[in-house]
């Protein structure tokens, strides 16, 4: 498990200030969790198959075609592994967003009052990305990461991409080193607009052996090495009580089903969750 600082929340109006208080000198990337206890894991290493990436790749980008009448602009790996998060394969990307109160939305949305505690994770992206700079800048294998439309727009060149995310795939001599690293496709989709997307990801799965996984969490860590600090990596737990309070709050900023989703299925969802909040607050009055 990745250190990281632990912040319990009483109320909205605590979360909301704790949330307030970090992004005034640093970049930080937030993320809801339904559950407090998960870690911080990409769906391809929750579903232990992550060996198969390659395979999954191919067969999506190979028929993907068959099931949809969309017109889709992919041009490059990074774009197809967006797609693919996009339907919920399995990928080795993590969404999060630029907004706190998008993460906390995705935090409680699906949770129910009287369940497990939510969660909100922060992560100081600039003090990160400092340590990594100052470690590899010398490095002519890292050079992309330090150019300018990098640092703008977290996009990469697909030669790029594949040598730094993606070396594994290949029978090459080396092997990009275990790091996490933000990511955005070059062409997006609306979803990543209208949440203020963002992935990060981990630019090497395995060991040398090729059998022994390393965690979404261990690659985090390695990032900066011994400059880690736990503070970097913020947790803030929030009961379920807060749900009925929070979705009210949110919404009243726009954040709900219908914008963050912008089709038929969202709006559906956004009508089925104002009868949900209502009877949580009558339940809680009750």
């Amino acid at each position: 498990m990745a250190a990281h600082i632990e912040i319990p929340v009483k109320t909205w109006e605590e979360l909301r200030q704790h949330l307030g208080d970090i992004g005034h000198d640093a970049l930080w990337y937030f993320r809801g969790h339904t559950n407090s206890a998960w870690n911080l894991q990409p769906k391809l290493e929750r579903a232990i198959i992550t060996y198969k990436e390659k395979e999954l790749y191919e067969e999506f980008k190979r028929t993907a075609h068959l099931y949809t009448n969309n017109t889709f602009k992919v041009e490059s790996k990074m774009e197809w592994l967006s797609l693919m998060q996009h339907y919920g394969a399995p990928t080795r990307l993590i969404d999060w967003t630029r907004s706190p109160y998008v993460a906390a939305f995705f935090a409680v949305n699906d949770l129910q009052v009287g369940e497990s505690n939510a969660a909100v994770w922060a992560i100081n992206i600039t003090k990160i990305y400092q340590a990594l700079r100052q470690s590899h800048e010398q490095d002519q294998r890292f050079r992309a990461l330090f150019s300018r439309h990098y640092l703008r727009h977290h996009t990469l060149l697909d030669d790029d991409f594949k040598g730094i995310f993606l070396s594994e795939w290949y029978q090459e001599d080396f092997k990009f080193p275990s790091i996490v690293l933000p990511i955005a496709p070059y062409f997006t989709h609306p979803r990543l607009t209208t949440q203020q997307s963002i992935y990060l990801a981990q630019t090497r799965l395995f060991r040398d052996d090729t059998v022994s996984q390393i965690s979404f969490e261990e690659a985090l860590i390695s990032t900066v090495k011994e400059a880690f600090d736990h503070s970097w990596i913020r947790k803030y737990v929030i009961p379920s009580a807060l749900r009925p309070t929070m979705l009210r709050e949110l919404n009243t900023m726009n954040i709900n089903d219908a914008t963050l989703f912008p089709d038929l299925d969202g709006f559906a969802r956004y009508l089925a969750k104002k009868v949900s909040v209502l009877l949580d607050e009558i339940r809680e009055k009750g």
